[in-house]
């Protein structure tokens, strides 16, 4: 006989951890401090390993069916449902400590810790999270273009120009901010370009294109 809905909202916890099957290797288990977890035991390799696919109520009896479905597809193919839930979590880690933001965090740290100025951190700060971040933050490194860094560059470039144009002494605020904005935008290039483990393995040396192995702008 099948679990029904309610079986799985009613049913009581006892001293010692228990199971209700379900059917087909399903199995809703129950904790003596009334934990439920829903089970899904396979066969695969001579072995009947068992997967957690959720818990009650947070996962409704119909959804564990559902995904219990899905996992029996994936044993039919040859694929072990634990290992691939293994590897998707280290793919999508490696995904979030390749992505611009990581990288740039990175480097922003080292040049704090390096001591450069309080008010050319600032700047870099402001560049980071106003014009830089919320457009490439979430991109992983190999994704990011040139066409990416140029448009961005140009942006902030533009509306600093406007800011400086509108206060005394404009010209040679305008001056002295250009190299900066242009240094950071090669900055950006070498980041993208820049592998994020080979830039850990150098922590305690100065982030330049020679030691990065990036290109020469």
């Amino acid at each position: 006989m099948l679990l029904t809905a309610r079986q799985a909202q009613t049913a009581k916890p006892r001293p010692n951890a228990y199971g209700i099957a379900d059917g087909g290797g399903l199995t809703l288990w129950i904790t003596p401090d009334d934990h439920r977890y829903w089970h899904f035991r396979y066969r695969m390799g001579g072995k009947q390993p068992r997967i957690s696919l959720g818990t009650y109520p947070a996962v409704s009896l119909q959804q564990f069916r559902e995904r219990a479905a899905e996992c029996r597809a994936l044993v039919a193919n040859g694929i072990d449902p634990r290992k691939k839930r293994r590897d998707d979590k280290h793919r999508d880690a490696l995904v979030q400590i390749n992505t611009f933001k990581a990288a740039a965090e990175y480097w922003y740290k080292h040049k704090a810790e390096a001591g450069r100025a309080a008010a050319t951190l600032a700047k870099i700060r402001t560049y980071l999270d106003k014009d830089i971040l919320p457009e490439l933050g979430d991109k992983p490194l190999q994704h990011i273009t040139y066409a990416d860094c140029a448009m961005l560059q140009e942006r902030i470039e533009n509306r600093d120009a406007h800011n400086v144009a509108k206060k005394p002494g404009a010209g040679s605020n305008k001056s002295s901010a250009r190299p900066l904005r242009a240094g950071f935008a090669k900055t950006i290039l070498r980041l993208s370009f820049a592998p994020l483990q080979q830039r850990r393995r150098r922590s305690s040396t100065t982030l330049t294109c020679s030691n990065l192995n990036c290109p020469n702008f």
